[in-house]
């Protein structure tokens, strides 16, 4: 186990020179502190987990040729099959709708919604002020302007309930499919070793459910500022003679870029991902474990 200790110590250092060779230095100030180090502890102990378990088929096979079959066998299954058999396996079972799908959607039923609520909203202005040079009179301006935001107001709301409803179908099929991937992945060394590594480099479900967040309360704050309360609304008025007029009521200023809060990314420390990680890592070290023991105990029995 010392061997294999170094042997890991020098299989973490060469990948972390050849990384940097490739990527550059700029690669690893991004990461959080310690990132490294735990890396390397989930490696090690990762190797524990397949150099006990070479152990343990080698004092139970009866030959050399035997143990030799069965170690390539139990390799390719539990290493290079596992991974993308869970992935395969879960996405079958649980699929979820495609993002590009989910976006198609959502901006249909807006489009749809928004026209219906420019043309209803022209109605309203002829309701008010009938023939068309009427329209921009003071006395029409003020009262329309009060029932204009409060049916907009009634509009967005209906509108941003169906859109929701849609982005909720979305998330519930990810977030199942996340959770059986997680329960999935104890279910070998390797699945358990990828899921922690990726949870520790910040590219897998915890960190993206905190982008997703994020990105969901700063597009609530975008939403809010122009769509459920725009400084200028649009709407499609029937003039005399058939037809729609495109009309413009500006409310107030339109706000730039520069006058809104700016999208503040999600922070995450190395203490986060490790809770993250925590039950993978858990689970990794009680494989290794088991069959560090099982392999000592065939190997205290065999016989040469």
């Amino acid at each position: 186990f010392v061997g294999l200790a170094a042997a890991g110590s020098g299989l973490v250092i060469t990948g972390a020179v050849a990384a940097i060779g490739l990527f550059g230095p700029g690669l690893w100030p991004g990461l959080p502190t310690g990132t490294v180090p735990a890396l390397y502890v989930v490696a090690l102990t990762y190797l524990v987990a397949l150099y006990a378990l070479g152990l343990l088929v080698g004092s139970l096979a009866s030959s050399v040729a035997s143990a030799n079959t069965w170690a390539v066998s139990i390799w390719i299954v539990v290493v290079l099959s596992s991974v993308p058999a869970l992935d395969f396996v879960v996405k079958t079972f649980i699929p979820v709708p495609a993002v590009a799908a989910t976006v198609a959607a959502r901006v249909h039923e807006f489009e749809l919604r928004l026209r219906r609520t420019e043309l209803a909203l022209g109605d309203l202005l002829q309701q008010l002020a009938g023939a068309r040079d009427q329209w921009k009179s003071e006395e029409v301006t003020v009262v329309f302007r009060r029932q204009l935001m409060d049916a907009w107001a009634t509009s967005a709301t209906t509108t941003r309930k169906a859109l929701t409803a849609l982005d909720t179908q979305a998330t519930a099929s990810a977030e199942r499919q996340r959770l059986w991937q997680r329960r999935g992945s104890l279910a070998s060394p390797a699945t358990m070793f990828f899921d922690a590594v990726s949870q520790l480099a910040g590219t897998t479900t915890p960190t993206a459910r905190r982008w997703e967040h994020a990105l969901e309360t700063y597009q609530g704050f975008l939403d809010e500022r122009l769509f459920d309360n725009p400084p200028r609304f649009t709407l499609l008025a029937p003039p005399q003679g058939g037809g729609r007029a495109i009309l413009n009521v500006d409310v107030r200023p339109v706000p730039t870029a520069p006058t809104l809060d700016r999208f503040s990314p999600p922070a995450e420390s190395m203490a986060t991902r490790l809770i993250d990680a925590r039950s993978q890592i858990i689970a990794l070290a009680i494989w290794a474990a088991a069959l560090v023991a099982a392999a000592f105990m065939a190997f205290s029995k065999t016989r040469y």
